[in-house]
């Protein structure tokens, strides 16, 4: 499980050193601003849950997922 987080934080850094670096710092900032107003979760034909690996543990179920403000900052931990 660390070596995926550990995969997960350089895949991030390098998206970001690479989109400042290629094109340039608003740029990337749209992609963030996006990624912001992107669904948190889907339910797919009431069977199948997909959601970004970094929930908080303080979500416990689906409805505190529908209740998450969009678009949002994401914290870096917690609510």
């Amino acid at each position: 499980m660390l070596c995926l987080k550990i995969l997960l934080y350089l895949y991030l850094y390098l998206f970001i050193i690479i989109g400042k670096r290629r094109y340039n710092v608003k740029l990337w900032r749209s992609f963030t601003d996006l990624f912001n107003l992107l669904p948190v979760a889907a339910l797919i034909e009431e069977r199948i849950l997909c959601m970004h690996g970094g929930l908080s543990p303080e979500l416990n179920n689906l409805y505190d997922i529908e209740r998450l403000p969009r678009p949002t900052e994401i914290p870096d931990s917690g609510k």
